[in-house]
């Protein structure tokens, strides 16, 4: 079983490296081999004209292939730069949602020890009962706004991001589970922003947590150390 995930793994990789299906190459292979080797038939002016177009055929498949391969290799280039392009402002809304509601939890849960994760923070920030940590209503509320707006803005930006990719990108670059976990990102964020409007805080709290931090960390893994 390990044997052909393992084999199917590098065919993928492979196939990749290639505009034309392998499939065709392999056949067109199969064919000049058959015409320069295997006797066909018995006249001899025959087998050379057979042999001769199998020579030149396997010429051509050679040349074929290694201009495809340039080719591609090129392409793959430009696509993944694309990719990353278009992927860089969703990165950086992750990062600032980091340090925004970091930076505003420090400055109004002063009282609190400043070394706590980042999901203690929005844990604390999401407790109704935030008298205990010396903050007033309205600091509180500012909190969890803030919030608020970040989740909004990452519904957005997933669906946007999400359609970009698919105008823009092919899907063996953009990949399945990425833009799944797009999907996870704005499907959780409503979700969170509906209990939050409904004052189920603990609810909006676990989920962020354990469901759209590793949904974001899975996203861009160079945001991870934030959000696992």
């Amino acid at each position: 079983m390990k044997r052909c995930k393992f084999i199917k793994k590098k065919y993928n990789e492979i196939k990749k490296c290639f505009s034309v299906p392998i499939y065709i190459y392999v056949m067109l292979l199969v064919i000049s081999v058959i015409l320069m080797v295997v006797q066909i038939c018995d006249c001899k002016f025959a087998k050379d004209v057979l042999a001769n177009i199998g020579y030149s055929l396997f010429a051509s498949l050679i040349a074929a292939v290694f201009i495809d391969y340039g080719n591609n290799k090129l392409h793959n280039q430009k696509q993944l730069k694309e990719f990353s392009q278009l992927t860089y402002e969703h990165s950086e809304l992750a990062n600032d949602f980091y340090f925004s509601i970091s930076g505003l939890y420090k400055q109004i849960y002063s009282s609190q020890p400043p070394d706590v994760s980042f999901s203690e923070m929005v844990d604390n920030i999401l407790d109704p009962d935030y008298k205990m940590y010396n903050v007033k209503k309205q600091a509180h509320k500012e909190c969890i706004d803030a919030i608020v707006s970040f989740l909004k803005k990452f519904c957005t930006e997933s669906q946007n991001l999400e359609n970009k990719l698919v105008d823009h990108i092919e899907n063996r670059y953009s990949t399945g589970s990425y833009r799944h976990q797009l999907r996870m990102i704005k499907y959780y964020s409503e979700k969170i922003i509906n209990l939050i409007d409904n004052g189920n805080y603990a609810c909006a709290s676990d989920l962020i947590i354990y469901k759209l931090f590793p949904a974001i960390a899975k996203t861009h893994p160079d945001t991870s150390e934030f959000f696992l």
